[in-house]
């Protein structure tokens, strides 16, 4: 067991001593003890991916770092970090599967720039400093209007890793948008394991940003000509097509792929509600965090 925590030991369920781990911050250039998320994951790059120093985009990881380290205030009005990841995998587990359990856990995705490897938090990056044009594209531009029913969710359930309850899993308040269960006919519920999130307010979060972009349904698919290299995964652009109806519309670059025909480029449409910090009290109520 490998354990990432704030302090050196913790005394766990069933009698368990978890040790923790002091964790690099690029940003101070020292090791110390941290539950900030883009430190923890940018440790196991570096420990368990065997990812190589000059391999990672520094730049980011540190820009990345101060987000998770943003101070949002709690119900009780207290300030918690944003995105904090804290919690114990096992060696059987296969990499991927840790990795993409920590990613969840601050509604994150992985970056490659350049040939190095990074990671984007959940946040808003606009306004978008770039804009694609139909001068740009060079094939038929596939549309998706909306989310279709069978992929859509209006529920979001799970569990998260009570600090209250000796570190039991726990069930964190679901979030339920009941305009969306009238619109869609019945409740169409997702279940989330936040098994490194200690915070039920920070669960709330990461569920409402999962929901949200899971609701988001325009996406766009093109093709565009070499200028497309410039529009990197993660990064929030402008998408100006007259001929289509769309003028000035954000979105963001969810894959960018090299091929002989050109740079597909695959958009999702982005708003600033989406990454709202608020934490939801109940299934009808949340309430705004600064």
């Amino acid at each position: 067991i490998l354990p990432y925590r704030q302090s050196p030991s913790v005394q766990s369920v069933a009698g368990n001593e978890y040790w923790g781990k002091k964790l690099y911050d690029p940003r101070l250039g020292v090791t110390q003890y941290s539950e900030n998320a883009a430190l923890v994951i940018l440790d196991y790059f570096r420990n368990y991916l065997d990812v190589e120093d000059s391999e990672i985009y520094w730049d980011n990881i540190k820009s990345q770092a101060n987000i998770c380290g943003e101070a949002v205030t709690t119900p009780e009005v207290k300030l918690e970090q944003r995105y904090r990841l804290s919690g114990a995998f096992s060696l059987s587990e296969t990499p991927t599967a840790v990795l993409d359990s920590m990613l969840l856990c601050c509604a994150a995705t992985p970056v490659f720039v350049g040939g190095r490897f990074g990671i984007q938090v959940g946040a808003y990056y606009g306004p978008p400093q770039l804009t694609i044009t139909e001068s740009q594209i060079i094939d038929t531009v596939q549309i998706t209007s909306e989310t279709e029913l069978k992929e859509a969710t209006n529920a979001v359930y799970g569990t998260f890793i009570d600090p209250e309850q000796q570190y039991a899993q726990t069930d964190f308040t679901p979030i339920i948008m009941k305009s969306w269960i009238d619109e869609d006919g019945y409740e169409i519920k997702e279940d989330l394991d936040l098994r490194f999130v200690n915070s039920p307010y920070q669960a709330a979060r990461v569920a409402n940003i999962y929901l949200r972009q899971k609701r988001c349904g325009r996406a766009v698919n093109l093709t565009m000509n070499m200028s497309g290299l410039g529009y990197i995964r993660g990064s929030n652009v402008y998408l100006t097509l007259p001929s289509l109806g769309i003028e000035n519309a954000e979105f963001r670059v969810k894959e960018n792929t090299f091929s002989i025909d050109g740079i597909q480029l695959q958009l999702v449409e982005d708003d600033t509600d989406i990454w709202d910090l608020v934490a939801f009290v109940d299934s009808d109520d949340w309430l705004e965090l600064n």
